[in-house]
């Protein structure tokens, strides 16, 4: 009977043995993805050296970021600034426009078109000007101090002048005479009719830098004609539909004709 219970002691211990060996490479419940295994999602690899720092720096600091950079000249710093202005890129701004000149600020409150192109530089008494016109004519005119160009703050100041139409018709014509002396195309072009715009681009370019002055204005026939005339006695006339005459005629093209007399 002793024999019998040990020998059936003897087999129990056997298949106990028997149940916790495993085959290498196997698995048990407590693997990965499972609660209570090593190895579950995100775990790291102790294997693999870690990552080094950005910047090829190792595991040291990041090396400091690149001096800025300041254009020595008047027409690269300037559009410098409108590039930074139009990406809204302020830091870059700031280091560019001298701190009490708030001129992006006014402009960035309206509603504008986006997209200028540099026209000019031009320099008077230690400054620079420099003038960017937008896809509507609108004129943006940056002043830069010359003895700052090459480093930090050199836009002191500006002026924004917006395309408008005027009611008055001496100051609509007077706005399209001031877009034709500076060369802005767009601007006149929203001012004039086709006809009115060839012909006055048909005058002699050398005429736009005469002194204009406005002589007078008359009416014949529905029209309104206003002469402007240079020191020569070079006359250029504009003229418009007289109010009422031209049924839902809208504050676009209202200079329908213009007429040149040397």
């Amino acid at each position: 009977m002793r024999t019998t219970h040990r020998a059936a002691a003897i087999l129990l211990l056997a298949f106990a043995l028997a149940g916790c060996a495993q085959p290498a490479g196997s698995s048990s419940t407590a693997g990965a993805g499972h609660a209570g295994g090593s190895a579950g999602l995100g775990a790291i690899d102790a294997s693999t050296p870690p990552p080094a720092a950005p910047g090829g720096g190792g595991s040291g600091p990041a090396g400091a970021p690149p001096a800025p950079s300041y254009p020595s000249d008047a027409g690269l710093y300037s559009r410098a600034a409108v590039n930074a202005w139009l990406a809204g890129d302020n830091a870059r701004l700031d280091q560019l426009r001298d701190p009490a000149n708030m001129l992006f600020h006014s402009i960035g409150l309206g509603d504008y078109d986006r997209h200028y192109t540099f026209q000019w530089c031009q320099g008077a008494a230690g400054s620079s000007y420099c003038m960017f016109y937008n896809a509507v004519g609108d004129e943006l005119r940056l002043h830069l101090l010359n003895p700052r160009l090459g480093g930090p703050h050199a836009i002191i100041d500006g002026e924004f002048h917006p395309l408008t139409f005027p009611p008055d018709m001496q100051a609509y014509a007077q706005e399209c005479l001031d877009g034709w002396k500076a060369g802005n195309t767009t601007r006149v072009g929203y001012l004039t009719t086709a006809d009115a715009l060839a012909h006055l681009n048909a005058i002699a370019t050398s005429h736009r830098s005469d002194d204009w002055t406005f002589q007078d204005a008359q009416g014949a026939a529905g029209s309104s004609y206003l002469t402007w005339r240079n020191g020569s006695g070079d006359r250029i006339v504009f003229r418009f539909h007289n109010p009422g005459v031209v049924p839902g005629e809208g504050p676009q093209h209202r200079i329908v004709d213009v007429l040149w007399n040397p």
